[in-house]
């Protein structure tokens, strides 16, 4: 669970366990705090001004069109573009006219353009006739020696299991990513560094090893240049080659398709069969080793990238018959312009994979474009079964080391411990840090600050026998591969000594055996998470509809494939990017044995086939099923689940998705999966369901158990699922944990050798009913909570303000906000570790999937001057702290004098699928010892556009509170509890209070888990007296009533104006919709 697992549990009370009420700091996890150096800060806070988005015009794209009439000819498809183009062109003046500038225009996947222009014209520009919506445009991050046979790709090769033998062989495969070094063996290249130098430099590709005749790399685009970082103008060329400092593409590439390259250099021209690999090979074939590869330029040298659009715009265009896609961003929608143009794609007869993304365990990081319908989104697994080690003996004592790059082992040599200036083990990473090395010693270094391998080439430069990384954990930090360079510095060196990993525990003896002699033995080390899957790979499911992802998932730890600009060479790396290009493989091998067959069909064939029980921690949400290469190829029958639809045209998923719901007694629902047999005889399967081990006690029933498919033809099964509210935790049940829950499994069918897995996924939240009054006097609030399906935990916050509904930025669908739009917010005192400490509550109309999709900020203005002197916020931890994703919500404070940010040492309150989310902060980490001003802003960290404020500032005295807020109650399920309060009215009035609310965080979502109320009478004499009045504005909204009931249309809730829209209520089911890692 990543810095979250630091944090010790203190359970509130939940459905399944009691405890005593606590305090509200109770719920609050501690976080590390600390200075952060990331400059994820400044980009967060400074959002605003110019915003790129994708304008999607109404007309439907050339892909649409063929989706519905079937295939077009060629002047038809011009005809088409013609039309779209002209309109495009009167939009562009128009947009050009406000200041704006058209980047890209596409007309095959999407009808729309890329533009840059000031947010404030994006209300105007969506009022123009033409347009249809305007999407955000996120960057995008780049997301088989063992792989290719683990998935059983030789077997396919041979013709073993049914299949006739199948290489991929006239299947293209366009691989959006870095480029192809197509001067590499693997690919039919020259394979000599001077080629690629050469071509790198060159304008227009060689056309021996790049176009129509070449042997492998038949094609493609750069649309943007080397110097392209995902945030200057792309430069368009012809020549597509990867870049020395990337690679990533290349890899990919090489893993999709490469002929190999044998142990001699030379490119592997023999059989592809199940003896393949008994050859010595530098690396190894592709899992499609014959299929026609193109290369689709979307990143430069460096940076992220924003054009994967036109890039599937490209691909539709060129007729490619599969997609790869080894990049993507975080909380995945089916509505990312990429997503729709992946789904259009798919729906024009493309196959398209997408990774899932590297962003680890935490709900709904599963990225776009691998969110859209019909896509194949690629988890990664790993399929190494042992790695290599050394036995180290020193000292009479033995340790176990990893060898990560597999080098050969020294004899004898003395030891020498790197120290730093402390006298601890020094990290080893820079060149000064070697400067006394004795040549031909073992190196002992730490882990820490620079890249792993950094060691290694430092060391060798420095003529050491062998380097050790003492690892930061108890474990080994894992297979390198063969070591090219050093990342830290760019530096580029064959690394030949071995770079041996230890654990930690290890490290104490190697450093007390400074300048003794250390013998070496070869070995192997069992690998403990062999068939397992990668624990970075991202969870899903997708954000906002709960739909299932990821699809499947392939080999895509420690993978070696082509290493860019080595000619011959291989290097390791690891992603969902190296899972991504391995299923990619299949599916051209499944093109190939399926020529008629549709891209639907095809990704049906991969998806159902893919086989649960080859991967060692099976879950539906984390992963999903292996990818079978031999069961892909040879299936006459398949599975279809889920269905959206595009325009007249149905866009169909091997997932079966209940969606999100919410209820405080039960949860049911029932879906269809389709069986097609498009065989010659008919197949009758017997129906199972397997629940997964993350499944809550669902019961899930079968139509049918039993069903004979005809012979080219289909039968439904209708698939129905039931559960419990009492069964499902509450959403606060441990602290340090988004609570997140599941009810999941596969329904299999069975017949004779051949199953079909059908995936299956709900997303309940059992809510409780808590309704709240005060009291004439204000002495005490009665809450109830009339059939809640548990015991529910409030909290008692001052209520400072109240915001309407739907008043957000153009384009933006209220009921799509995803917790952004502001409904209520409170603040309260507490204590954290003694020290006094603010908690603000930010409650939304709309929930959130994972609150760290989104960023709350509290500037605060300590003195009274007007202007803000911390900012209080709320971010994705790993994002803010290390630039890269991880699903966790921290919180920050930027001091905006010296621009400097801390963590504020505590987590948000923030359970997946929610509405509120809790900021806590020691006041004095703000510097509050009394009345301070605040505002709030909450945005979305993925969307430029999507974003909502507070009017006004809003005012709060620790010190002169306007009654006792922070307090902790429970009301039991159909049960009541009385809260005392004691109302200072003076305060309440100074600081324009609006009353008290109560957070529930297991009420039904949107505004019922804040619940609000007025305080009236006289109150009591205040505590502390009124500072001097601050400047805030008198809230314009109805004044509150005494008592709130959500779930109760009849009693009045929040005073939210009565011009906002309804709430709809939740409907079971998933809805359908059109719409580098």
């Amino acid at each position: 669970m990543g810095a979250l697992a630091l944090v010790l549990p203190v359970s509130t009370a939940t459905a399944d366990e009691t405890s005593n009420e606590g305090g509200l700091a109770n719920l609050i996890a501690k976080a590390q705090g600390g200075e952060i150096q990331s400059g994820a800060v400044e980009e967060l806070l400074g959002v605003g001004g110019k915003v790129t988005v994708m304008v999607e015009l109404k007309d439907d794209p050339v892909a649409v069109v063929k989706a519905e009439k079937g295939e077009l000819s060629s002047s038809q498809e011009e005809k088409i573009e013609s039309e779209l183009s002209g309109v495009q062109d009167k939009v562009a003046t128009t947009i050009e006219a406000k200041g704006g500038v058209v980047e890209s225009k596409m007309q095959s996947a999407i009808n729309g353009m890329r533009v840059t222009i000031d947010s404030s014209e994006l209300k105007n520009l969506e009022s123009l006739p033409e347009v249809k919506a305007i999407h955000s445009v996120p960057t995008y991050e780049r997301s088989n020696v063992h792989g290719v046979p683990v998935i059983g790709a030789p077997k396919v090769w041979e013709g073993a299991g049914g299949a006739t033998g199948y290489t991929g062989e006239g299947v293209k495969v366009a691989v959006i990513d870095t480029g192809i070094d197509y001067t590499h063996a693997t690919f039919g290249g020259p394979g000599t560094t001077e080629a690629f130098n050469e071509q790198s430099a060159a304008k227009t590709p060689n056309p021996a090893w790049f176009g129509p005749n070449a042997p492998s790399v038949k094609g493609g685009v750069d649309l943007v240049g080397d110097d392209y970082d995902g945030t200057n103008t792309p430069v368009k060329d012809d020549n597509p080659i990867d870049c020395a400092q990337a690679g990533h593409g290349t890899h990919v590439a090489g893993t999709v398709g490469g002929a190999g390259v044998l142990a001699d250099g030379k490119t592997y021209t023999g059989a592809y069969d199940q003896k393949t690999h008994e050859n010595e090979f530098k690396v190894g074939p592709g899992v499609a080793p014959k299929a026609e590869l193109y290369a689709v330029r979307v990143f430069g040298c460096k940076g992220a990238t924003n054009l994967t659009t036109e890039a599937i715009d490209w691909a539709v265009k060129n007729k490619m018959d599969v997609i790869n896609m080894s990049l993507g961003s975080p909380y995945g929608k089916r509505t990312n312009a990429d997503a729709v143009a992946a789904s259009n794609a798919v729906a024009a007869g493309v196959v398209v994979l997408a990774a899932a993304g590297n962003y680890g365990s935490q709900p709904y990081m599963t990225g776009s474009p691998a969110s859209g319908a019909g896509v194949i989104s690629v988890a990664a697994s790993d399929p190494t079964e042992n790695y290599p080690g050394a036995q180290l003996t020193v000292d009479g004592k033995t340790i176990q080391a990893m060898n990560t790059n597999d080098a050969k082992l020294p004899a004898g040599v003395p030891v020498h411990v790197l120290k730093d200036a402390t006298g601890k083990v020094s990290l080893g990473c820079v060149d000064s840090d070697y400067a006394n090395v004795p040549e031909g010693s073992i190196v002992i270094t730490a882990r820490g600050q620079c890249a792993r391998v950094a060691r290694a080439v430092l060391g060798q430069k420095h003529k050491a026998a062998a380097v050790v990384m003492i690892n930061s954990t108890d474990d080994y930090s894992g297979f390198e591969g063969k070591i090219t360079s050093n990342p830290t510095t760019g530096e580029q060196l064959d690394v030949t000594i071995p770079f041996l990993s230890v654990k930690q525990s290890d490290g104490a003896t190697l450093v007390a055996a400074e300048g003794k002699q250390v013998t070496f033995a070869p070995n192997t080390i069992p690998n403990a998470n062999f068939t397992k899957y990668g624990d970075f790979t991202s969870a899903g499911p997708l954000s906002g509809d709960s739909a299932l992802r990821p699809s499947l998932v392939a080999p895509g730890v420690s993978i070696s494939s082509a290493h860019v600009g080595s000619g011959t060479e291989a290097s390791v790396l690891s992603g969902t990017s190296m899972a991504t290009p391995h299923a990619a493989g299949v599916a051209a091998l499944t093109k190939q044995a399926h020529p008629s067959w549709d891209s639907q069909e095809i990704s049906a064939a991969i998806v159902s086939t893919a086989d649960a029980s080859k991967v060692g921690d099976y879950g539906p949400t984390r992963g999903g099923s292996l990818v079978d290469p031999v069961d892909s190829t040879s299936t006459q029958v398949f599975a279809y689940g889920d269905s959206t639809e595009l325009k007249d045209k149905s866009v169909r998923d091997s997932l079966l998705s209940f969606g999100y719901q919410e209820s405080n007694s039960s949860f049911e629902g029932t879906k269809t999966i389709t069986l097609v047999n498009k065989g010659n005889s008919e197949v009758t399967f017997n129906g199972e369901i397997k629940a997964s081990s993350q499944s809550l006690p669902a019961q899930v029933k079968l139509s049918n158990t039993k069903v004979t498919v005809p012979a080219g033809g289909t039968a439904d099964v209708k698939v129905t699922l039931s559960l419990k509210a009492s069964d499902v935790p509450s959403s606060i049940k441990t602290k340090d944990s988004q609570n997140f829950y599941e009810a999941s499994g596969n329904v299999q069918f069975t017949s004779g050798d051949k199953t079909l897995n059908v995936p299956y996924l709900m997303v309940p939240r059992a809510t409780t009913k808590v309704t709240g009054e005060i009291s004439s006097d204000s002495s005490k609030i009665t809450f109830q909570n009339q059939d809640g399906a548990y015991a529910a935990n409030g909290f008692l916050f001052d209520w400072s303000a109240t915001d309407p509904k739907g008043d957000l930025p153009a384009g933006v669908d209220p009921e799509a906000s995803d917790g952004v739009d502001i409904a209520n917010v409170g603040v309260a005192t507490t204590t954290i570790n003694g020290e006094k400490a603010l908690v603000f509550a930010v409650n939304s109309h709309t929930r959130h999937s994972n609150a760290a999709a989104n960023s709350y900020q509290i500037p605060i203005d300590n003195n009274n001057d007007g202007k803000p002197d911390y900012i209080v916020f709320s971010a994705d931890s790993g994002k803010t702290r290390s630039d890269y994703y991880d699903g966790v919500s921290e919180v920050f404070i930027y001091d905006t004098v010296s621009k400097n940010t801390v963590g504020a040492g505590t987590y948000a309150v923030a359970p997946s699928d929610s509405s509120t989310v809790l900021l806590a902060v020691k006041a004095s980490g703000v510097g509050v010892t009394g009345k301070f001003h605040y505002e709030l802003t909450s945005l979305s960290i993925r969307d430029d556009n999507l974003k909502d404020s507070i009017e006004g500032k809003l005012t709060y005295d620790p010190e002169n509170r306007p009654f006792n807020d922070g307090q902790a109650f429970q009301v039991p399920a159909s049960g009541a509890k009385e809260v005392a309060v004691s109302y200072n009215k003076a305060a309440a009035d100074d600081q324009k209070s609006l009353g008290w609310m109560a957070v529930v965080l297991d009420n039904d979502q949107g505004t019922p888990e804040a619940v609000t109320g007025a305080l009236t009478g006289g109150g009591t004499t205040p505590t502390v007296p009124p500072t001097n009045p601050a400047p805030t504005v008198t809230p314009t909204n109805p004044a509150p009533t005494g008592s709130a009931s959500p779930g109760d249309p009849s009693a009045p809730v929040s005073p939210i104006p009565t011009s906002s829209t309804p709430r709809t209520p939740l409907k079971p089911g998933l809805p359908r919709t059109g719409d580098l890692v």
